[in-house]
């Protein structure tokens, strides 16, 4: 079965890819747990407790591991592990302790940890923070949650915490370097204020923006190689795979495009010629009318089940 098992929302976090697609936190501002800014309109994260718990985990899910050897849909669990869990906007440190102290004596596979990249507002999260890299060797493999279908808010504009400049009104994000030409169009979108007005119609789903969210043009050739640029220095530090957020909003030959210009992971960690175990968010409830299915992307990898939870 070609799916992740989810029983919950993971909110509606927002960030831009630090250095790679450099500009702003878009549909979240900040309020931290530690250095990682907490959106507003973010659900409250569920928890799970057992009496014999030292501590809350927040956010468990179960992956349906039937260790695929090929394509992105290999978990890359280590022998006898299958659940990932999900700490939403942890710290790296307090990640890290968490897999030293408590996911890794208790087997679990491995951890889905916040963007990794610039945003607006607060401390950059960015990958080559030496806090990030080295608390997952040897522990809990590492997946990340990537935002690639689109960028800043329209009408924002100013710098990212990284230093970046970006504005969004114009299409500008010269730090990527992303320009009007990179981004999705009344060429490609039918409405009249490039927004996503009908769900029912796949083309607004896919073209125009979620949110007033500026849409990249992820078909051509030119922002799948910077996507896959983020990508693949994530690979190179080590990273397992990637949850893709807003699927649904790309079109399932763009998001191949991208993987397919992505490297093996990291041979001395997960063995030779082994790819990114990849999950799309998908929503696709029962009854909701929408065309859009979520068999359209499983031929590529995984999808997150949001029937699973009802």
């Amino acid at each position: 079965m070609d799916k992740i098992s989810v029983s919950l929302n993971t909110g509606d976090i927002v960030w831009l890819m630090k250095r790679v697609l450099t500009s702003a936190m878009t549909r979240s501002s900040s309020r931290c747990r530690g250095q990682q800014g907490h959106s507003k309109h973010t659900r409250k994260p569920s928890t799970i407790t057992k009496p014999d718990m030292t501590m809350q985990i927040t956010i468990t899910f179960g992956v349906l591991v039937s260790q695929l050897s090929t394509g992105y849909k290999n978990p890359q669990c280590r022998p006898g592990r299958q659940v990932i869990v999900h700490l939403f906007e942890w710290r790296w440190d307090d990640i890290a302790l968490e897999c030293k102290r408590f996911l890794g004596p208790r087997n679990y596979c491995g951890v889905q940890v916040s963007p990794p990249n610039e945003h607006r507002i607060f401390v950059s999260t960015d990958p080559s923070d030496p806090t990030f890299r080295p608390w997952w060797s040897g522990t809990s493999r590492i997946y990340v949650d990537a935002v690639v279908n689109h960028m800043a808010m329209v009408g924002g504009y100013g710098r990212g915490s990284g230093g970046s400049y970006y504005n969004a009104e114009r299409e500008d994000f010269p730090g990527v370097p992303f320009s009007p030409r990179n981004f999705n169009g009344r060429d490609v979108c039918p409405t009249d204020d490039l927004t996503i007005h009908d769900y029912r119609d796949a083309i607004q789903v896919r073209n125009c923006r979620l949110l007033g969210l500026v849409d990249l043009r992820t078909g051509t050739d030119y922002v799948q190689r910077y996507i896959a640029k983020y990508f693949n220095e994530l690979i190179s530090l080590g990273v397992a795979g990637f949850r893709i957020d807003a699927a649904k909003h790309m079109w399932p030959q763009d998001i191949a495009g991208i993987l397919n210009r992505t490297h093996n992971l990291i041979e001395s960690e997960f063995g030779p010629n082994q790819r990114p175990f990849v999950y799309q968010e998908v929503i696709d409830l029962k009854g909701n009318g929408e065309p859009i299915k979520n068999a359209e992307y499983t031929p590529i990898a995984r999808v997150t089940e949001f029937n699973y939870g009802r």
